[in-house]
């Protein structure tokens, strides 16, 4: 069998040994093939050969990770074949066998069953299936919404944000926390930083809701300054042309006069409207880019309170014209809807934001007394049954691998011993707690990494997968140099961090590429991940009903509350 035909980018993917190295590898690039070859030649090495049972790998399935053991069998097989007295390659696949190659939870499960001693959980633990796990969260959140009521902050949460007589909203509400904080590391502390914000004085501008909706207001504002001037530009060329029309039909220098004023007459008002509207959308995104939450405020309130025309054609008194009438009408109705937006985004002064903030404090306390009681209620049920689901493996885990205070325990350091290289596949749904794991495992400096992802595959947020890790480290890791493979670093020398894109499609015609990419370019935007990856705080803010702002959840405990207009109570909905 001839050898594969690597791009460049592939061959450096393979080859690279300068450190810890991130490769963003799209669909259909080969990237499981470039994985299997670095597992291989990293096993075959002729200067520093690493034993097939020291690379540890972690895949998202169990099907992927018995695909990737065969890949890497079938290549040791054939080099095998080609080389049948060298004995070393024989004992890298029975190596093979044993290799950590797996997904994480079989990883962090294995790790308990070697280590229970070291936990306060029994030897003969066991996993739990999906129905136990059910009926368990079921019966400790019964016994916390009792336990909860006989605080009057709770009960004010919970009839702020039940519906007639049932506690599903509560309930459900404290389970939403509880399963975002699962997916990170040392969570119990996390409650209290996400709390500190809000027991500031004057402290809403220290909440992460003044910087989000400030950022989420600045965008709005300049998708539709730029529709406007969109808009404006065709309104234009539609008023040259009608003006050039005019002077053709008249046949005298005063019927063509008359026929320019008409048109002038006509255009005058959209032209104007859109004029003015872009340049006020232009003033909001300013202001708001800036953080300058009052005179954002006080530039949307005349608008709000129906003093000035909203951004737009409504009520406009003369009739649009043009063969771009219709582009030019629905940008403008868009670019009106996204001003509305702004205005719900900061619907309230800073000094009632803040009254909502000494509002909303000990209800969130409440909320958070409940979430650690219900997360102490549930660890006990398990406990009693000798059951783990597959977050207590990695929590279980990381307190093996790490103290809270982030120092790697004395077995962290002989189990990453074991370890030459440790291997992660689709990085991109990985969450906090798992990554924490992986910096556990790798060595110190981190540059035994190789992480192998695409953003624009994230598909697990649902499960708690953060792609904020993913792209914190596309923005922060520098490309590989001239896109070459580095050489191992002299030693006791550490490597670098670095970046490799594998862009190159082997699956699809390119004008299916050219087309998805077009469209995922319109699409995820540096924006785009600022609102998916939202503050791990966007489930912390509860305002109560009767102030200035009322807010409304709207699909998962990490997106942001929506602010609704003020005195909107029955908007409070969807938590």
């Amino acid at each position: 069998m001839s050898e594969p035909k690597w791009t460049p980018a592939q061959r450096a993917a393979i080859e690279d040994r300068g450190g810890a190295l991130l490769v963003s590898a799209a669909a259909g690039s080969g990237k499981t093939a470039v994985l299997t070859e670095r597992a291989v030649r990293l096993i075959t090495d002729p200067d520093h050969p690493v034993d097939a049972d020291k690379l540890l790998i972690v895949t998202f399935t169990n099907a992927a990770a018995a695909e990737l053991r065969a890949r890497i069998g079938q290549a040791l097989l054939r080099l095998s074949q080609q080389q049948p007295h060298n004995t070393s390659l024989r004992r890298q696949r029975m190596l093979l066998q044993r290799a950590p190659i797996c997904t994480i939870d079989a990883f962090c499960l294995d790790l308990l069953h070697k280590h229970f001693q070291a936990l306060d959980i029994p030897p003969d633990f066991a996993p739990a299936d999906p129905g136990s796990v059910e009926v368990l969260r079921a019966s400790a959140l019964a016994e916390t919404l009792e336990n909860a009521y006989r605080d009057p902050d709770f009960c004010a949460f919970a009839d702020l944000y039940g519906k007639g007589r049932t506690d599903q909203a509560a309930g459900n509400t404290i389970l939403h926390v509880y399963d975002f904080l699962r997916a990170l590391p040392d969570y119990d502390r996390r409650l209290d930083e996400y709390l500190a914000p809000w027991q500031r004085e004057n402290g809403f501008a220290f909440t992460c809701w003044h910087d989000l909706l400030l950022a989420e207001a600045a965008r709005c504002a300049k998708a539709a300054r730029e529709l406007l001037t969109a808009a404006l530009a065709d309104c234009k060329e539609d008023f040259v042309l009608a003006q050039a029309q005019a002077e053709e039909k008249g046949k005298t220098a005063a019927s063509k006069a008359k026929a320019v004023a008409g048109v002038n007459d006509k255009f005058a008002e959209p032209l104007s409207r859109l004029e003015s509207a872009a340049a006020l959308l232009g003033e909001v995104e300013r202001l708001a880019a800036a953080g300058q939450w009052t005179p954002l405020y006080d530039k949307l309130t005349p608008y709000v309170l129906g003093m000035e025309e909203i951004p737009g054609f409504k009520g406009m008194k003369k009739r649009l014209t043009g063969d771009h009438k219709a582009a030019v009408r629905t940008r403008a109705d868009e670019a009106a809807k996204l001003f509305e937006h702004i205005t719900e985004l900061v619907s309230c002064s800073e000094e009632e934001a803040e009254a909502d903030r000494r509002a909303a404090l000990p209800r969130l306390r409440a909320l958070f007394a409940a979430v650690r009681d219900f997360d102490a209620r549930f660890s006990a049920k398990k406990k009693e049954r000798k059951l783990l689901e597959f977050s207590d493996f990695e929590h279980q885990a990381l307190r093996l691998l790490r103290t809270p205070d982030g120092v790697c325990t004395p077995l962290c350091q002989s189990i990453r011993q074991s370890y030459a290289a440790v291997m992660v596949d689709e990085y991109q749904d990985t969450n906090a707690l798992q990554d924490a794991i992986y910096r556990c495992l790798a060595s110190p400096a981190g540059d035994d990494l190789f992480l192998v992802g695409d953003l624009k595959q994230s598909i697990y947020r649902f499960r708690q997968a953060d792609p904020s890790i993913f792209r914190a480290k596309l923005n922060a890791w520098a490309p590989l140099p001239s896109g070459t493979a580095r050489p191992r670093p002299e030693e006791g020398t550490a490597g670098g961090n670095a970046l490799l894109a594998l862009d190159a499609n082997f699956r699809s015609a390119p004008q299916v590429v050219a087309g998805i990419n077009f469209i995922f370019e319109q699409l995820m935007t540096p924006s785009w991940a600022i609102r998916l990856t939202v503050t791990a705080s966007g489930w912390c803010a509860v305002h109560p009903a009767n102030t200035s702002a009322a807010w409304k959840r709207t699909s998962c405990p990490t997106t942001p509350l929506r602010p609704t207009r003020r005195g909107s109570p029955s908007a409070l909905k969807n938590w």
